[in-house]
């Protein structure tokens, strides 16, 4: 299935208008209504959506859509193209889809409804897929790297990207410590959040020592065992190889990290 989504077509347009949160219309219709919206069965107080509907004024349609229930708008959506457009619509229960956010669905159908045809992808692409290959390479990833300190030199293939900082990213709130120090003298208490290394500490007695972010081992026998395992010493290692981990990241604002990915 991620190979599949891969190489299918993208369109960011949808992403990145339903984050604006409009908190009034642009523009109310007035004076006498179109012809099209007077064969429409539906109750007047969504007039102003449809007709944004039919304008494509999105910073209309996203603050109708948020105001009014996603079930009563989903059924005016219904109604508007099967009369204006004449497409036969299926009639979807919301609550089965497993994703909370229904509002986004509704507008996520209307947009796709107005899209053009040309930019519709209807043949499904298929990529042929080598599980085996797959599998050796996670074998290979995961085989342990002796002595222990060169483990982040050879398995850290990637740096983190650094054009997400348009996202709130914990390191933009940190207090009283710079993510730096974090790295080279907290970092198993940061690992412990998650779930892999978790698995890893859980298997000794521990205590979790939030007021100095440490993980307090309480035997030194089983302190010395984990640390022969996953002591990367990470203060030590390059600069190349820390900034993989923890270079930086600039805040920038989410209209320009969308036109780095387009």
């Amino acid at each position: 299935a991620i190979t599949m989504l891969f190489y299918t077509k993208k369109n960011y347009k949808i992403f990145s208008l339903w984050l604006k949160t409009p908190s009034i219309p642009n523009k109310t219709y007035v004076g006498r209504n179109p012809k099209w919206y007077n064969n429409l069965n539906i109750d007047t107080k969504y007039k102003n959506l449809v007709r944004s509907i039919h304008a494509e004024n999105w910073h209309n349609v996203i603050f109708y859509l948020k105001y009014y229930p996603a079930d009563e708008t989903y059924e005016v959506i219904r109604s508007y193209f099967q009369s204006v457009y004449n497409y036969k619509l299926k009639q979807k229960n919301l609550a089965d889809i497993p994703y909370n956010d229904k509002q986004h669905i509704v507008f996520t159908l209307i947009f796709y409804l107005l899209i053009d045809e040309n930019e519709i992808q209807k043949k499904a692409i298929f990529r042929s897929y080598d599980h085996d290959i797959y599998e050796v390479g996670i074998k290979e990833s995961c085989l342990p790297v002796q002595p222990v300190y060169k483990t982040l030199p050879e398995k850290l293939k990637y740096p983190i990207k650094n054009s997400i900082g348009c996202f709130p990213l914990a390191r933009y709130n940190l207090k009283n410590i710079t993510l730096k120090e974090l790295y080279w003298y907290h970092w198993e208490y940061c690992c412990y959040n998650c779930p892999l290394w978790r698995e890893r500490f859980d298997k000794y007695k521990i205590t979790i020592d939030h007021d100095n972010k440490a993980i307090r081992f309480e035997d030194d026998d089983e302190y010395e065992e984990f640390s022969e395992q996953y002591y990367y010493e990470n203060d030590e290692q390059s600069k190349k190889v820390q900034e993989k981990n923890i270079g930086d990241i600039p805040k920038i604002s989410l209209q320009t990290w969308i036109e780095s990915i387009n």
